[in-house]
């Protein structure tokens, strides 16, 4: 006889007891944490620091503008704002703010947790804004008018749910989201996507992608700068399967599960979390790979190596610029950086003149 699991009610991810043990073991902890010597001081230091308004805007380019989300001693809930290129460059930028999510919070009654926007491309006028009620996993999805500044009335709308979404063009998306019974995985994300036409209901959308109840996660996204849009299911961890759109039709790319695939303009980048036994080479684990994308995903196998590791050395990072890749690597404790770039036909890498022990941020 197959002994009984006593603790299988924790694999309930939604389950009221599984949810009352988290909450008591979170109220333990933070009672310990309350009573450890120089908490309240660094909890001080950490607010203060969180409050400042000298911090640094981190902004991202979307069209015409920069876009950042700002935090402060007076806007607990947080500013999305968006400023130009030429105004970013001086001492104190003139920032326009598109969407105050205290305000937001005081007339719904909710407690409105900034998540992420996605653009629309190639206008850059509307955007799905995800806002979670509490800063859980779950948030809601509502489309935003960027020239208007306001949420867009009877617009794209996804209720409370782990979703994602990608624009296809004005009026239609691909969307990953709770439809009701079948439509999760075991670990409770969302396991299909489906393209949403405006106007139409959740229930009529059909169904691009399915992946297994036991997966950890599927969705769609999109490579801003290619266009070029995939699928990506997650079946664990650290194990996965990439789909790209062409025309109609899924084309799956052909590498080991474990590897993770990336994009820089028209080349695939892959990083090797095991050995590739292909017919003609072995690629070891803990490499990166390159392809253009063409023969990527026509499974040519012509793959450039740009770093292998050795006994003393891994990769620890990686970064694109406008036409460069940037490697980090860890050689017998220390760190140096290295440039990969397409020059005359091939791939060349070459050391980077930096401080010793320097590393990437990109």
């Amino acid at each position: 006889m197959t002994p009984t699991d006593p603790y299988l009610w924790l694999e309930e991810i939604e389950g009221a007891q599984a949810l009352e043990w988290a909450e008591a073991q979170n109220r333990v902890s933070t009672a310990r944490l309350e009573a450890a010597e120089g908490f309240a001081e660094l909890k001080s230091r950490v607010q203060t620091a969180l409050d400042s308004s000298e911090k640094i805007p981190f902004a991202h380019f979307h069209g015409a503008f920069l876009y950042n989300f700002w935090r402060d001693a007076t806007f607990e809930r947080g500013l999305w704002r968006r400023t130009t290129l030429e105004s970013f460059k001086t001492t104190a930028p003139e920032w326009e703010t598109l969407l105050d999510l205290d305000a937001l919070s005081r007339s719904e009654g909710k407690n409105w947790v900034w998540h992420e926007a996605v653009f629309r491309h190639p206008d850059y006028t509307r955007a799905l804004v995800y806002l979670s009620d509490g800063g859980t996993d779950a948030h809601e999805m509502r489309e935003f008018d960027l020239e208007q500044k306001v949420f867009v009335q009877d617009g794209f709308y996804l209720p409370s749910a782990k979703s994602s979404a990608v624009w296809l063009d004005a009026d239609t998306l691909w969307i990953s989201t709770d439809t009701g019974e079948g439509s999760l995985t075991t670990s409770g994300y969302p396991r299909r996507v489906q393209r949403l036409t405006r106007g139409a209901s959740l229930e009529s959308a059909p169904v691009i992608f399915e992946g297994q109840l036991e997966d950890m996660y599927v969705y769609a996204f999109q490579v801003d700068r290619t266009r070029r849009r995939f699928v990506l299911r997650i079946k664990e961890f650290y194990s996965n399967e990439l789909r790209w759109q062409d025309g109609d039709a899924l084309r799956q790319l052909p590498k080991p599960d474990s590897a993770d695939a990336s994009f820089f303009e028209d080349w695939v980048v892959l990083q090797l979390r095991e050995d590739w036994v292909t017919p003609s080479i072995t690629y070891p684990q803990g490499a990166l790979l390159i392809s253009s994308f063409t023969s990527a995903f026509d499974g040519r196998l012509e793959w450039v190596t740009l770093f292998e590791p050795t006994p003393l050395s891994a990769l620890s990072n990686f970064s694109f610029t406008q036409n460069t890749i940037l490697l980090e690597i860890s050689e017998n404790v220390q760190s140096k950086l290295q440039r990969a770039q397409f020059t005359n036909g091939a791939w060349q890498v070459a050391p980077i003149n930096a401080p010793q022990n320097a590393t990437l941020q990109v």
